[in-house]
């Protein structure tokens, strides 16, 4: 995971930190990788942040659905995962 003096963007850096807490952090490190589309967390600043943002909580979703598809008892948790993920 990326210094949290290496993200310039509040919004992207809580998010981030937020999802570290919730998923781990080299979980959410590879999910903002994958809605950066680069393998370096240093593009975060170069990315236009709304956008960025978006993609990530998109996939973040997909992240949750994925870990209820392979655990069912998850079920329970995941309306609080997407919520926790859109805040």
């Amino acid at each position: 995971m990326p210094k949290q003096t290496e993200i310039n963007n509040p919004d992207i850096l809580v998010k981030l930190l937020d999802m570290a807490d919730l998923f781990g952090s080299d979980t959410a490190a590879k999910i903002l990788q994958t809605a950066l589309d680069s393998a370096n967390l240093s593009a975060v600043n170069a990315a236009e942040p709304i956008t960025l943002l978006a993609s990530f909580k998109t996939l973040l979703v997909s992240h949750a659905v994925s870990i209820v598809a392979a655990k069912p008892a998850a079920r329970a948790l995941f309306s609080d995962w997407v919520k926790r993920i859109n805040s």
